[in-house]
């Protein structure tokens, strides 16, 4: 079994390849000149979001129990009770929601 294939049984990493990965390349290849300009906003949204939805991934999982991660459904090792794609998923997200947001303006607003 190749890597893609070991990869593409996760169905979780699956969901981020498909839905934020996927996406996001194709968001950065087309609109990389105007995407560029805001690198200071992208990042700034992604560090202070990160923070955020860490504390809520933790709170609702690991101490209050409302949802949990299947371990044969995650790659990778579990860090602070949550699976590493979850910290993946925590970084990419919104980086991608804000690009495509800058682009709904940007066509919006011509």
């Amino acid at each position: 079994m190749n890597f893609i294939e070991f990869i593409w049984n996760f169905p979780y990493i699956r969901w981020h390849i498909c839905f934020i990965l996927l996406p996001s390349i194709v968001i950065w290849l087309f609109y990389w000149r105007y995407l560029i300009r805001y690198k200071k906003t992208i990042l700034f949204i992604t560090l202070i979001g990160f923070p955020g939805a860490l504390f809520a991934e933790i709170l609702g999982s690991t101490i209050l129990r409302i949802w949990y991660y299947n371990p044969a459904q995650h790659l990778g090792p579990f860090i602070l009770g949550l699976p590493l794609g979850e910290y993946i998923f925590m970084l990419f997200f919104p980086q991608f929601f804000v690009s495509l947001l800058l682009i709904v303006r940007k066509e919006l607003y011509k």
